[in-house]
């Protein structure tokens, strides 16, 4: 993962000095989400180099800004092809693409004690990829993309959150083909799914669905 000083670039319209350095990881980087109040950084790797696992990286973003190659403060296993990634402040969701779940991690014990961080491993629908939090963080919406072809629809899982974070499968709406993203309104009160196939963007009133 590359690091540039974006407000330098900006000034002096990107010379090559302005580049930082380089964050380490794994093979197929793809997903990245800040940590609410913008402590920590965590980025998905579809591939372990010697493994069929996947990554979940954390790390710290002040180290980031001035020596990125310092700044990962753990690495742990994220089930087959980990994509996408969101946090609140005290979990990490993150879809892994080819073990069909959602994976629920601890913020803090991926700090202090990263083996023990994974909680829980959700099953939902072929081949999940998009991933948003919903109605101020009680919720979860996952673009199951069925982007393969394996036989099942493509449609949303919607998912509570409990008490401690932890994801409970409530149920599936409809979607396009090949739901990919997915991008929430104020609060989490509406979701916007891109649907790769469809060539269509569809609204999802979320609201209360979660209750």
């Amino acid at each position: 993962m590359a690091v540039f000083n974006l407000l330098l670039a900006l000034r002096r319209r990107f010379p090559a000095s302005d580049f930082v350095g380089y964050v380490r990881t794994g093979i197929a980087p793809v997903g990245m989400a800040f940590a609410p109040g913008g402590r920590y950084l965590y980025a998905t790797s579809e591939v372990a180099p010697g493994s069929r696992h996947g990554t979940l990286e954390t790390m710290d973003v002040a180290t980031v800004e001035k020596d990125p190659a310092a700044a990962t403060i753990s690495t742990v296993e994220a089930g087959c092809q980990p994509v996408r990634v969101v946090a609140t402040a005290t979990c990490v969701y993150v879809t892994a693409r080819a073990s069909d779940a959602v994976l629920q991690f601890s913020a803090t014990q991926l700090v202090s004690d990263p083996s023990a961080a994974l909680d829980a491993s959700v099953g939902v629908g072929e081949a999940p990829v998009g991933l948003a939090l919903l109605d101020n963080g009680h919720g979860l919406l996952v673009a199951d993309s069925n982007r393969f072809g394996k036989g099942r629809r493509a449609d949303l899982a919607l998912m509570k959150l409990g008490p401690g974070g932890q994801p409970d499968l409530s149920g599936y709406l409809t979607s396009g083909l090949f739901p990919r993203d997915i991008a929430t309104g104020p609060g989490g009160v509406t979701a916007y799914v891109a649907d790769y196939d469809s060539s269509e963007l569809e609204t999802v009133p979320t609201n209360g669905q979660n209750g």
